[in-house]
């Protein structure tokens, strides 16, 4: 991607931006660009950081991938091992689709 412009939208996510526009530095992650919104975080040496799991309408609602990126970015934060930063989930893994029941009843 280098010498490539790389635009990110997000509706929730400008919600919580204006929402913490009294912060020092915000950062706008998402999954795919998690390693490098570390890589930016730590560069800058804060002594806290905030991290926001936005969700969907306007934060009342729980969004799976967002609470899933929140966690990702914290292991990456602390140095921990992540699966996918060992390789034990290769491609075939992400591809396998299986059906798991949820606590709420709900079905992946």
């Amino acid at each position: 991607m280098a010498g490539k412009t790389l635009i990110q939208t997000t509706t929730n996510g400008t919600a919580g931006i204006t929402a913490a526009r009294g912060a020092d530095r915000i950062y706008a992650g998402a999954l795919v660009t998690a390693e490098a919104t570390v890589r930016a975080i730590l560069r800058n040496t804060p002594a806290v950081i905030t991290l926001v799991a936005m969700g969907r309408s306007n934060g009342t609602i729980r969004a799976d991938e967002d609470e899933l990126c929140a966690l990702y970015l914290r292991a990456c934060l602390e140095g921990r091992q992540t699966l996918l930063q060992s390789g034990r989930c290769s491609r075939p893994c992400r591809r396998r689709r299986t059906r798991s029941r949820l606590p709420q009843g709900r079905t992946t």
